[in-house]
């Protein structure tokens, strides 16, 4: 009895794992898809290229928030809701 409760389980979190293994790989794909569409709109700098300050400005300007955001923590080296409040500061600013 207890076996067969112990099976179950070990499925239920095996197949728990792998669901998040390609959550996470799937947003991996999506997020670089994201940056290079940025890149091809010169929103984002080219491969190699320091991030800086202007860059976040275009991007905000853009409304391109999750990106500036992620912009923000490279540059600044900060958290995420550092780095939102930031964003959303610069956006109320125009930029």
């Amino acid at each position: 009895m207890y076996e067969h409760i112990k099976d179950i389980f070990e499925a239920v979190v095996l197949s728990a794992v792998s669901i998040v293994c390609i959550a996470w790989f799937i947003g991996t794909i999506q997020t670089r898809q994201h940056l290079e569409q940025a890149r091809k709109q010169g929103l984002w700098p080219p491969i190699g290229q320091i991030p800086t300050d202007e860059d976040l400005k275009r991007l905000v300007n853009a409304g391109e928030k999750i990106l500036a955001i992620k912009m923000c923590r490279q540059i600044h080296n900060m958290g995420f809701s550092e780095a939102r409040a930031v964003v959303e500061k610069l956006a109320e600013q125009g930029g």
